[in-house]
C-alpha cells in the first residue's frame, strides 16, 4: 500500500530485485492475501541464506547505531499485536532469553563467564528500584535463585505479604515485616529483631558472633545502644562479651556483662569457664560470688518482695534433688524481720526489737530457747537445758571482768541489789542458795560450802534466816546461822542470844581469835558506857603469852593471867566445885596454889616500899615459913618445919 492506497503488490510468482525501491510519505504495508505468503529474500518455498540487510535497520529512524534501532514502543506477540506499548518502551508476551536459547522463564539471564555478574540494575537521581511481584490472587511472584541448576531459594513475599527469603520449599527463612521487624525463623517478628528456632527437645544455636583474630583473649561483644535525649550520635549502654581465655582445643572461655557508667563501659558481671558468678569482681571463687559497693549506702545484694504484707521473702538452699530445703534465710514482707532456717526448723529470728534463737517472737534484745554455751565450750560440750556455759570470765556492768564472773554497779552513794537469787517455790520455807563448787583430785565437781536465804515466814510478815553450810562427811552441813533477829548460832540453828555456840565435838576451841594484839571488848548499851576487854599477847597492857581483864577505863588491870607457871602449865584453875587453883589444874581447896619451887603468896604495898612473902621454902626442907621480904630465905619472920616447930625469929 502506497499512501493507504493499494497501489503496488507482489504476487507469488513475483519478483523484485533489490535495487528496486518503494518510498512514500506517508506508510508502507507488506500485505499477503488471505491464502498466500509473504516471502522476503528468496522465491517462495526456499529459504534465504544471504546478508537479507548488510547495514543497521532503523525503524522509525533514519540513522539507526545499532543493527535494529526502534524509536517508540515495541511490542511482540500475537497477543499484543493490538496493544500500544510504553513510550519508548517494549512489550514482549513470550519468555525472554538473555545469554541463552532457551528461555524458561519470562525473562531468564544467565553469564558464562565466572565472576562476572550476570545482572546489574542501578537507579540515578534518587529514583526508585521498583520490583512488583504483586498479583490478583493469593500466590504472589518470587525470585528464584538456583545453584548448577538445583533450585535453593525464593526472593519474594510470603503468604502474609511479608518480604521474605524462603527455603526450596518455599518456607519462610529471613521475614521483613511491613512494621519494619526482622524475623529469622518466623514470619511474625515482635521486635526489630527476632530469632527464632523449632528444634524440639534440643538446644541449637540461634545466633553466632564471630572474632576471627589469633589470640587466647580474643573477644565476641554483643552491644546495645542508645540516643540520649539531645538526639546525637547513639551511645552504647551495655554489652555482652564472651571472652575465650584459652584456646579452643581446651574449652575455656568467660562472658562478661558490662554497662555504662562514668561514660564509658564497665564490667559488673562475670560468668567464668568453670560457671562461678563474680558480680563486682572478674575472678570469682565460688559459684556465687559478690564485692561489696564502695559506699556504705549501697547494698551489695538486695531481695524485694512484690507481694502483700505477711508473705515471705526467701532465699533457699536446696538439696541435689533440688525440692528437700536444707536451709533458707527468709523475711517478711511488712515487718523488720530475718528468719534463719535448718531445714525447715526456725533457728533464729531476728527483729528491729531484739534476736530470738529458737523458735519464737524475740521480746528482748536477745531470747534463746535452749542451752547456751560460749568460749571453747562451744561445739564441744552439751549446755544444760535452758542453760548457759561459759569458758571466759563474765562481765556485768563492766568490760574487763577479772574473775569467771565480776559484777559492777555505779551507784554512788546508795546500796542497790546487784544480783538477786530467786526461788518461786511457794511455801514459808522457800529457799535460794549460793553454793561453792570445787573439783576433787579426780577431776570431779563437789559442793563444798553453800549460803542459803530460807524464808521463815511469808513476805509480808518479813522474816528470813541466813544459813551457811559446809561439806562435812561428804554431805553439806549448816554450820552457822543469822535469824531474821539478828541472832548469830554457831552448831546451832536456834540461836537464843546475839552469839550461841553449840559444840558437839569433845575437844578443841569453841571460840578462837587469833591476831598480833587479840582483843575481845565488851561494850555496854546503858547510858553509862560499861566496857571491859579481855586482851591476849603483846600489847600496851599485856605481855607475851599474858591474859589481862581490863576494867572500864581500859587502864585498870582486873585479872593478869601469865601461861607456863606450874607443872601442869595451868597459871589459874575454877574447878567446877569453886575450888582455884593457881600453877595447877586440880586444886584440892577453895585455893590452892603450886609451884615446882618454893611456892609463895606476896604482899607489896602500891609503892613497892614493904613486902611480905609467906608459902614453903622448897630450898630449907619445905618448910612454912613467912618473911618481910619478897623471898622466903631473907627476913624470915615465921618457920614451921615438917615436925611442928615453931620458929619466930629464926629458921633454925
Amino acid at each position: 500500500m502506497i499512501d493507504n492506497t493499494p497501489n503496488f503488490r507482489m504476487i507469488s510468482s513475483g519478483v523484485v530485485s533489490w535495487t528496486t525501491s518503494i518510498s512514500s510519505s506517508g506508510d508502507i504495508g507488506l500485505s499477503r492475501g488471505a491464502a498466500g505468503k509473504l516471502y522476503v529474500g528468496n522465491s517462495a518455498g526456499g529459504d534465504f541464506t544471504g546478508t537479507l540487510i548488510a547495514g543497521n535497520v532503523g525503524i522509525g529512524e533514519t540513522a539507526p547505531g545499532s543493527k535494529l534501532s526502534v524509536s517508540g514502543g515495541g511490542s511482540f506477540g500475537a497477543g499484543y499485536d493490538t496493544t500500544a506499548a510504553p513510550s519508548n518502551g517494549l512489550i514482549i508476551e513470550g519468555n525472554v532469553g538473555i545469554g541463552t536459547t532457551s528461555p524458561q522463564y519470562r525473562l531468564t539471564i544467565r553469564e558464562s563467564l565466572s565472576g562476572t555478574a550476570a545482572v546489574k540494575i542501578s537507579s540515578s537521581s534518587g529514583a526508585p528500584l521498583l520490583l512488583d511481584a504483586d498479583n490478583t490472587g493469593s500466590t504472589f511472584g518470587m525470585i528464584q535463585l538456583f545453584r548448577s541448576g538445583v533450585l535453593k531459594s525464593y526472593i519474594g513475599f510470603d503468604a502474609i505479604g511479608n518480604v521474605s527469603i524462603l527455603n526450596s520449599g518455599a518456607s519462610p527463612l529471613i521475614s521483613l515485616a511491613d512494621s519494619g521487624n526482622v524475623g529469622i525463623g518466623t514470619t511474625s517478628p515482635q521486635t526489630k529483631l527476632e530469632v527464632t528456632n523449632t528444634s524440639s527437645g534440643a538446644t541449637a544455636d540461634q545466633l553466632y558472633l564471630t572474632n576471627l583474630a589469633s589470640a587466647t583473649s580474643t573477644a565476641s561483644r554483643l552491644t546495645f545502644r542508645a540516643q540520649d535525649i539531645s538526639g546525637a550520635t547513639g551511645t552504647s549502654t551495655a554489652a555482652i562479651t564472651s571472652i575465650l581465655t584459652q584456646n579452643w582445643t581446651t574449652g575455656k572461655g568467660d562472658l562478661a556483662f558490662s554497662t555504662l557508667r562514668s561514660g564509658s563501659l564497665t564490667e559488673a558481671m562475670r560468668i567464668d569457664s568453670s560457671g562461678k558468678v563474680g558480680i563486682g569482681l572478674t575472678t570469682p571463687t565460688a559459684l556465687l560470688q559478690i564485692k561489696g559497693a564502695t559506699s556504705v549506702s549501697q547494698d551489695a545484694l538486695a531481695l524485694q518482695a512484690s507481694t502483700a504484707n505477711g508473705d515471705f521473702i526467701s532465699l533457699s538452699f536446696l538439696d541435689t534433688n533440688g525440692t528437700t530445703q536444707r536451709g533458707a534465710v527468709k523475711s517478711i514482707q511488712g515487718a523488720d524481720v530475718i528468719q534463719l532456717f535448718g531445714g525447715t526448723t526456725e533457728v533464729i529470728d531476728a527483729r528491729s526489737t531484739g534476736v530470738f534463737i529458737g523458735a519464737g517472737d524475740p521480746l528482748n534484745k536477745l531470747d534463746v530457747n535452749g542451752g547456751v554455751a560460749i568460749g571453747t565450750y562451744a561445739g564441744v560440750n552439751t549446755a544444760p537445758s535452758n542453760g548457759l556455759i561459759v569458758s571466759g570470765n563474765v562481765g556485768i556492768g563492766t568490760t574487763t571482768p577479772g574473775t569467771k564472773l565480776e559484777i559492777v554497779n555505779n551507784s554512788s552513794g546508795s546500796t542497790i541489789d546487784q544480783l538477786y537469787l530467786t526461788n518461786f517455790q511457794g511455801a514459808t520455807s522457800t529457799a535460794s542458795r549460793l553454793s561453792f563448787r570445787a573439783a576433787d583430785i579426780s577431776g570431779v565437781g563437789t559442793t563444798t560450802g553453800a549460803l542459803t536465804s530460807i524464808l521463815t515466814q511469808n513476805w509480808t510478815t518479813g522474816k528470813g534466816d541466813l544459813a551457811f553450810s559446809t561439806l562435812r562427811s561428804g554431805s553439806l552441813t549448816e554450820a552457822m546461822r543469822i535469824t531474821d533477829a539478828g541472832n548469830v548460832g554457831i552448831g546451832t540453828a536456834t540461836p537464843a542470844s546475839k552469839l550461841s555456840i553449840v559444840d558437839s565435838i569433845s575437844s578443841g576451841a569453841n571460840v578462837q581469835i587469833t591476831a598480833n594484839e587479840p582483843t575481845l571488848q565488851l561494850n555496854s548499851s546503858a547510858s553509862d558506857g560499861k566496857t571491859w576487854e579481855i586482851i591476849s599477847g603483846k600489847n600496851q597492857q599485856a605481855s607475851t603469852g599474858e591474859f589481862v581483864i581490863l576494867d572500864k577505863s581500859n587502864s585498870a588491870q582486873v585479872v593478869r593471867i601469865q601461861s607456863g607457871a606450874g607443872a601442869n602449865g595451868a597459871p589459874l584453875t575454877i574447878a567446877s566445885s569453886g575450888s582455884v587453883g593457881i600453877g595447877t589444874t586440880s586444886p584440892n581447896n577453895l585455893l590452892t596454889l603450886f609451884k615446882s619451887t618454893t611456892p609463895a603468896l606476896g604482899f607489896t604495898t602500891g609503892s613497892g616500899d614493904s613486902a611480905w612473902t609467906m608459902g614453903i621454902d622448897t630450898a630449907d626442907q619445905n618448910k612454912f615459913k613467912i618473911a618481910s621480904s619478897t623471898s622466903l630465905g631473907v627476913n624470915s619472920r615465921l618457920t614451921i618445919d615438917g615436925n611442928g616447930n615453931v620458929g619466930i625469929g629464926t629458921t633454925g
